[in-house]
């Protein structure tokens, strides 16, 4: 299998194809042969409980899905 090599502006290109990973908004803060950065532009809608705000644990599995991928 061929080796991809990606610049973390082509990374982001990448992971904005698929519609779900647009709408969660990655950005690639670092990459280099330690591993991978990423930030996710927070939404109002991953708040579980307006008076704790905290955010919807399949939001956070859906981050390090995409990271660890």
């Amino acid at each position: 299998m061929a080796e991809t090599h990606y610049t973390m502006k082509s990374l982001e290109q990448r992971l904005a194809v698929g519609p779900f990973n647009r709408w969660l908004g990655f950005k690639v803060l670092k990459m280099d042969d330690s591993g991978l950065d990423l930030k996710a532009t927070w939404r109002e809608e991953w708040v579980v409980n307006a008076d704790l705000r905290y955010t919807h644990g399949g939001i956070l599995a859906a981050i390090i899905d995409v990271a660890a991928d």
